[in-house]
């Protein structure tokens, strides 16, 4: 289960995040214009770094962008969605690092055994 207790970032971080993105932006201004919706002139200006005031048009590139306005503070996160959260994160999608994934969780299932130790299950699974 998990709780969330949201509030607005200061948008200070938000500019510099969205200064971030302007700036790697590879294409034209006007490509940009059309696909966010933001007047060519404004976008102009904020890529010359006129990001001081939370306008509309800084919004909707916040939103094109996918910029986050609010900070999530994760107040309870249960040690299954842990361990489903490392396994994405670190899972390739082949066969192979599917059943490295399986061994390993096999062979620690009834190991509750120091977890300091360099190697847990034998050199047999390294890939």
């Amino acid at each position: 289960m998990r709780k969330y207790q949201s509030k607005e970032r200061p948008w200070a971080e938000v500019a510099r995040d969205l200064a971030v993105n302007l700036n790697a932006w590879k294409e034209r201004a006007s490509v940009l214009s059309i696909n966010s919706g933001v007047g060519y002139q404004a976008i102009r200006r904020m890529m010359r770094g006129a990001l001081h005031n939370k306008t509309e048009n800084a919004i909707r590139l916040c939103k094109h962008f996918h910029i986050s306005l609010e900070i999530s503070d994760k107040v309870i996160i249960s040690e299954e969605e842990k361990v489903l959260q490392a396994f994405r994160e670190a899972w390739s999608g082949t066969s192979k690092h599917t059943e490295l994934i399986i061994a390993l969780i096999k062979c620690t299932r009834n190991s509750m055994t120091d977890l300091s130790n360099e190697r847990i299950c034998s050199s047999r699974y390294e890939a």
